[in-house]
């Protein structure tokens, strides 16, 4: 099984398990660390201590749980069928932020996605967590998510180029924008959960291609490198064509407009994304 697979299925989980919404009418910052392209911060869960894994990809919560016994969910990925249950969690810790008394959480064996981090993966968290009327602004040089931030100062627009893409939110919440690739325009996830980024067989360019000769060029700035890229069969997740790696891409900030539908991405002009 290539490298990817083992990550790329959390990427299209798109299952919600009810409404858990962290309050972030008051600012709010997580710290985080990326590792492998993904991004994780700390926390608990029922008194167990490790680390979430952030990920736009993922719907509400996925908690990480060895021993499942029975078979409430069916989710399908792209390595095949995994079941998942439901269960009542009393207490939940994202960086010192708590949710309580939460109902149905799914539960499912998250081993077979997360095989080489270093710390007790306790699960994904989506970000239909955040209160879906405050901004999500990542900072990649502080290593900060940061929900609710009012505005971005003049000094971070100033010095960095900017790209807006548009926002579109497609079945249980996955958030996705349009890319051009070879001048045709296609649906990708804007995900933070995957270290590649994915296009599906059917779509991608000949790895033999003028684009693989280096690079492969998205829109008119974003360049992915050969390394970073990978093609699948997303035939089962038949309404997205790929799936942008927000982590693989160059940038110093990148904030996240739900509300306004938008999603903006800021490097130095002095570099290339």
């Amino acid at each position: 099984m290539p490298l990817f697979t083992r990550y790329i299925a959390q990427v299209i989980l798109c299952f919600i398990v009810g409404v858990y919404t962290l309050n972030a009418k008051v600012y709010m910052e997580l710290d985080f660390d990326l590792v492998d392209g993904r991004m994780l911060i700390s926390g608990s869960v029922e008194g167990q201590e490790g680390v979430y894994i952030f990920d736009t990809g993922s719907s509400g919560i996925i908690l990480n749980a060895q021993n499942i016994d029975g078979d409430d969910v069916v989710l399908s990925t792209i390595y095949g069928d995994r079941v998942a249950e439901l269960r009542d969690i009393k207490k939940l810790d994202i960086a010192g932020y708590y949710l309580k008394n939460l109902k149905s959480v799914l539960h499912m064996n998250l081993s077979e996605l997360v095989t080489d981090v270093d710390q007790s993966i306790l699960g994904v968290i989506g970000w239909s967590v955040f209160d879906q009327d405050q901004p999500i602004f990542i900072d990649y040089i502080k290593g900060k998510i940061i929900i609710g931030k009012p505005e971005l100062s003049t000094n971070i627009i100033g010095h960095n180029h900017v790209i807006r893409l548009d926002l579109t939110e497609l079945g249980d919440d996955l958030p996705t924008v349009q890319i051009e690739v070879n001048n045709e325009k296609l649906t990708f996830a804007f995900d933070t959960g995957s270290p590649l980024h994915v296009m599906s067989l059917y779509k991608a360019p000949p790895v033999k291609g003028q684009l693989f000769q280096e690079n492969l060029k998205f829109n008119q700035y974003i360049t992915v490198k050969k390394s970073l890229f990978r093609s699948e069969n997303l035939t089962a997740f038949n309404e997205i064509d790929g799936i942008l790696s927000v982590n693989s891409l160059n940038t110093d900030y990148v904030l996240i407009d739900r509300r306004g539908k938008r999603i903006f991405l800021f490097w130095k002009k002095d570099q290339t994304l």
